[in-house]
């Protein structure tokens, strides 16, 4: 995490988290009437103007009621006693973390995640991303990253993941997609959604698509 601190727009969003059931039974117990994984998997494709791919959208449906349970089970996250509707959804699945605020959700997998041994690195900025060569097919051996003063490479061991948030802090980059969001647009993003580790993904042949 090249911030001070952890979470990037998560840790500050309106703690909202949309899962068509949960182990609290809400929406029965507040009598907000039905809802499905099927209904929610088609709210959400509408919702995206059915860009989304459907075996995707499956996938992420199914599996945010387990996930939101895991949270609570495993993280400790507290949930209101309330169910809201919010935009693009046909039933009540809309869950309010007690915080009110992302943080509910992220203190919850980081909890998790450290609890399995995952480590943290604040202030530690990625400043590029090795290949063993020139070959787009060849693997990722490690990340340069800066902390503070020092410039580290770290060994890749199984994989790297990307999880690099978004890029509506770079102008340039955000304009590359839609021309219209001129400067004058303010952004809510977090000071550091800057999209640069997106774009040494990319320049090592990582494919993207739907990023606007």
């Amino acid at each position: 995490e090249k911030m001070p601190t952890y979470g990037g727009n998560s840790i500050i969003n309106g703690g909202e988290y949309n899962s068509w059931d949960d182990e609290l039974h809400l929406r029965e117990k507040l009598n907000l009437g039905e809802d499905s994984v099927e209904l929610h998997q088609k709210d959400t494709l509408k919702g995206g103007d059915f860009y989304g791919f459907p075996e995707l959208v499956e996938v992420f449906v199914s599996g945010a009621t387990p996930a939101l349970n895991w949270m609570m089970d495993e993280g400790g996250c507290k949930l209101r006693n309330v169910l809201n509707r919010t935009g693009g959804h046909t039933a009540y699945r809309t869950h309010t973390c007690v915080e009110g605020v992302g943080r509910g959700y992220t203190e919850a997998l980081k909890k998790i995640a450290e609890g399995r041994g995952a480590k943290i690195r604040l202030n530690t900025k990625v400043t590029w991303i090795w290949r063993k060569d020139a070959d787009p097919n060849s693997p990722v051996e490690g990340v340069e990253v800066v902390m503070g003063r020092k410039t580290k490479n770290i060994k890749i061991g199984r994989a790297l993941i990307m999880a690099s948030g978004g890029f509506s802090r770079d102008i340039a980059m955000r304009q590359s997609f839609n021309p219209s969001i001129v400067p004058d647009f303010n952004c809510t993003n977090h000071p550091g959604a800057t999209g640069e580790t997106i774009r040494m993904a990319q320049a090592i042949g990582a494919d993207s698509l739907q990023l606007a």
